[in-house]
């Protein structure tokens, strides 16, 4: 009597695995071995995967087998993977055993406001990576469907002030390095505001409406976006008689405002003017 034993695949998965090491583009990873009695046969090879978020598998993976051990490479910084092995005899392949994986940040970018018309980008470029260069994008996250970029930058440096800007203006920001040899590019991003300064321009059309003989009304446009320099947050109300003034805080907008002084005297003549208000100060007074 012949018997005839059919092989089949690995019935139980490889041992844990261990992360060695991590790059924004590359991991090494370690397993241990499948159980004797689960092997069901020689183990001949061994299948390593990375599958992103989505589902998507991404790298391709170099495998040892005798020292169960990969490198898989072509990840995506800042991913989060799953990294899956299972092990291979001459019937198929095994269940596997997974470990969670995140890729670092190739490289990491921030910006900090220097003046009203400038930023400070700072950046930091991964241990294992090597660049010949960077290039800096920016443009106005308000207005700006064009980018505009300053190339060349110099490899040995980690920081970049950008001027020219304006006031008050939030900015997107993104450094380019460009690696060594065939690695491609790292890419960073964020975003920082310019600091504001005091309305360079008064309220336009100011007006000043007499309501009773102690009261009057004034009302008042935008000042000219131009010379905002930032977000309006209030205006001020001077006024006074010849010689004399009081001033006070009236409420309003971007794109003006109305308020009522009460309390005054009767057939005296009055001299009205408004400014409006940023963070940084109080800017120019409308003419009397």
């Amino acid at each position: 009597i012949w018997l005839v034993l059919l092989s089949t695949a690995p019935s139980g998965p490889p041992g844990p695995i261990t992360l060695v090491t991590v790059t924004p583009n590359s991991a090494i990873v370690q397993w241990g071995e499948v159980l004797c009695l689960q092997r069901n046969g020689e183990i001949t090879d061994y299948t390593v995967t990375a599958t992103n978020s989505d589902g998507m598998e991404e790298g391709t993976a170099s495998v040892d087998v005798d020292a169960r051990r990969a490198t898989i490479s072509g990840l995506t910084p800042s991913t989060q993977y799953t990294v899956s092995v299972a092990a291979v005899n001459s019937a198929g392949t095994g269940p596997s055993t997974t470990l969670p994986v995140e890729t670092p940040d190739g490289l990491t970018v921030s910006a900090t406001p220097s003046s009203s018309t400038s930023l400070t980008i700072s950046w930091t470029l991964e241990d294992s990576l090597t660049a010949t260069s960077y290039t800096i994008s920016y443009y106005n996250t308000n207005t700006d469907c064009f980018t505009h970029s300053r190339s060349g930058i110099s490899a040995s440096g980690t920081s970049y002030t950008l001027d020219g800007l304006e006031e008050g203006t939030e900015y997107s920001i993104t450094v380019t390095a460009t690696l060594t040899g065939n690695g491609g590019t790292q890419e960073g991003s964020t975003t920082a505001t310019t600091l504001t300064a005091a309305p360079s321009a008064p309220p336009t059309g100011v007006v000043v409406r007499v309501e009773s003989s102690t009261s009057i009304t004034v009302q008042w446009g935008p000042v000219e976006c131009r010379h905002q320099n930032g977000e309006i947050t209030g205006y001020w109300a001077r006024y006074g008689e010849e010689g004399s003034s009081e001033v006070q805080m009236v409420s309003g907008d971007s794109s003006g405002g109305m308020t009522t002084v009460s309390g005054l005297t009767k057939e005296i003549v009055y001299t009205v003017q408004v400014a409006a208000v940023t963070s940084s100060g109080t800017g120019a007074y409308s003419d009397p």
